[in-house]
């Protein structure tokens, strides 16, 4: 998450384990997207990085380290999303897909209308030509901040 880096704690694995867990922010606060999250969920998160940090670091694609958080009991998908870009980023990890959850999933729907149906991510090359200069990360944050946008009419 911007401004703030995770990596200086790789040392400190129970460090890590909290802040990523309990999604704390550079100003020691939870990150808006964790505010919803039961502390029993973000306890959960917590103890599986403790216990696992690991093994997760051996993970070779994003993916599978977002199918193993996206397994902990209370963690729904933004939540996996955000906590497998925390742990990617102290393991040199980042998403090679548009994870579609929430406001990115909305944004895809109002953009792509029926092209995305019923998936949980989506590829680059899923999206128009003009956003191909984008990371996954950067293109899942696009959709969120604009998801309302796709939905105005262009004036001629």
């Amino acid at each position: 998450m911007p401004g703030f880096s995770y990596q200086s704690h790789n040392n400190d694995v129970k460090m890590l384990a909290k802040l990523i867990g309990w999604a704390i922010t550079s100003e020691g606060k939870t990150h808006p997207h964790q505010c919803q999250v039961e502390k029993t969920a973000k306890a959960n998160l917590e103890l599986f990085i403790l216990n696992n940090f690991e093994e997760l670091s051996k993970v070779i694609k994003f993916h599978d380290l977002y199918k193993m958080v996206n397994k902990i009991k209370g963690i729904g998908p933004l939540a996996a999303d955000d906590a497998s870009i925390r742990v990617g980023a102290c393991i040199g990890l980042v998403p090679d897909k548009v994870y579609l959850h929430q406001g990115a999933r909305e944004g895809a729907r109002n953009l792509l209308r029926d092209k995305m149906k019923n998936k949980r991510y989506l590829k680059v090359k899923d999206f128009p030509v003009e956003l191909h200069s984008l990371t996954p990360a950067q293109l899942e944050n696009f959709l969120c901040m604009y998801k309302d946008t796709f939905l105005q009419k262009s004036v001629s």
